[in-house]
């Protein structure tokens, strides 16, 4: 249903018909309000009419709804990505946005003087703006993990005596949200070497039990005369 009326409002805004086209998309929101799509659709047509504080709204809702749906994804590569559309779509809304903060120049263009009066709201977007490339160039990196996985994991299998590959791998699940395939690696590596402190204190951050190295000799009851 909100999928459908999200479609519905697209076709409405390709028309022109924005009215009906932010009506679609209120039904689209209340049918499901967790769903991304007509979020971003949302986002769009909000930009589209200038309305950049709730277009702004809008954006953060859909990353925060991006961020939730991490730890129960699935496929946690696609659930990464959608948080990296999320912000890209953030840092869109922010440079609208701060467009408005600055004078205008004869070329119709913003200029780098901020409008009287608006300098705090001027440097907040601003901020916001860098911010957000930081979260984005982090967000990359984690999904630079996943094909640095492929080959980490493709080591541990040429040679299942590699613990070094093996952490390896345990790390790097843990670094792309998969935290109980990396819980099971790092098990895996204390099965062989159940000393291995890199393991063990991967186990411990994660809040996994994990039983002691070695367990004392237990002394025989003394014999009763």
């Amino acid at each position: 249903m909100g999928e459908l009326q999200a479609y519905i409002a697209q076709c409405y805004r390709k028309n022109g018909d924005f009215p009906d086209a932010f009506a679609a998309i209120e039904k689209a929101l209340a049918a499901d309000p967790g769903a991304i799509e007509p979020r971003q659709v949302n986002v769009s047509l909000q930009l589209a009419v200038r309305n950049f504080d709730r277009a702004l709204a809008e954006a953060d809702t859909l990353v925060d709804l991006c961020t939730k749906a991490i730890p129960g994804a699935t496929r946690k590569r696609d659930a990464l990505a959608n948080l990296s559309g999320a912000y890209a779509t953030r840092l869109t809304v922010l440079q609208k946005l701060g467009e408005i903060q600055f004078v205008i120049g004869p070329d119709g263009n913003p200029t780098d003087r901020v409008v009287p009066g608006r300098e705090k709201t001027a440097a907040e977007i601003t901020r916001r703006v860098a911010e957000t490339y930081v979260l984005i160039a982090d967000l990359n990196r984690t999904l630079t993990y996943f094909t640095t996985l492929e080959f980490a994991a493709r080591a541990a299998v040429i040679d299942p005596t590699d613990l070094e590959a093996i952490l390896l791998v345990g790390m790097l699940q843990r670094n792309t949200y998969q935290i109980e395939e990396a819980a099971s690696t790092f098990r895996k590596v204390l099965e062989v070497d159940p000393g291995n402190a890199r393991a063990r204190a991967e186990l411990e951050a994660m809040g996994v039990p994990v039983a002691p190295a070695s367990q004392p000799a237990t002394k025989p009851a003394p014999e009763t005369p």
